[in-house]
């Protein structure tokens, strides 16, 4: 209930985390659903630290389960990348083919450059899944910084094939530009989400990192202060908002 709830942008995330999953894990304290709920509600946020916690936290108690070790893994690479690695290879030990935990790996290989990796990772997951939309957006992103203009176009279509409108692929793929240094690009991209749904906030939040690199200060700060405004859970925009 909470996921659809955050999903759905229709409450709160600081309420669905007091209201629901603290008052389960009160009366259970190792109930797994609640547990990665508040996990990935963190990880959402980019509350690193309290990600990190649950995530040690649920391990101790299921030190096997992929996608308890797959979000530690993932608080990590954006907190303490060294600190990534043992989680990581340790839920693709316990599940060779767990989708998320492949997809890290493609990001960590293309972060260093390494897109042959990373591409052959993405055929992997393909394979499980081909219609996995946050894969093909990363394929996209690496054939745009590849300057291969028709392979990101098709990369891109195959990430929206069955849901037109979906700001999360576009959303992804600037972020992923944007991390190569292509401001310019990656704010194009972040419009577009955006263009499919006016509110997505976190599409808000990196198009404002955008243009204030870019020097459009005005409309950055605009963005910025509209995404916290809309979600003041979120770390990135209350760091951006208070330097």
């Amino acid at each position: 209930m909470g996921r659809a709830l955050f999903k759905a942008g229709s409450a709160d995330p600081k309420q669905i985390k007091e209201n629901l999953y603290d008052r389960v894990l009160k009366s259970d304290p190792n109930n797994r659903e609640a547990l990665l709920a508040t996990g990935e509600l963190a990880l959402a946020k980019r509350d690193f630290k309290l990600a990190g916690r649950t995530f040690t936290r649920a391990i101790g108690v299921y030190p096997e389960d992929a996608d308890l070790l797959y979000g530690l893994a993932k608080a990590y690479a954006e907190s303490d990348p060294p600190q990534m690695e043992e989680p990581l290879h340790t839920a693709m030990f316990s599940n060779p083919d767990h989708v998320p935990s492949l997809l890290l790996q493609a990001h960590n290989q293309a972060d260093a450059e390494q897109y042959e990796a990373a591409n052959g990772i993405l055929k992997a997951i393909f394979k499980i899944n081909p219609h996995h939309s946050e894969s093909w957006a990363l394929q996209a992103a690496i054939h745009t910084v590849q300057n291969k203009t028709e392979e990101a176009k098709a990369a891109r279509d195959s990430g929206l094939k069955f849901w037109k409108t979906n700001p999360l692929v576009d959303h992804e793929i600037g972020k992923k530009l944007s991390s190569k240094y292509l401001f310019k690009e990656g704010a194009f991209h972040q419009r577009l989400a955006l263009g499919f749904d006016k509110e997505y906030v976190a599409a808000k939040t990196q198009l404002a990192q955008d243009l204030l690199r870019l020097g459009q200060d005005e409309e950055g700060w605009k963005l910025a202060e509209e995404a916290h405004e809309a979600d003041g859970y979120d770390v990135t925009t209350y760091n951006l908002l208070t330097l």
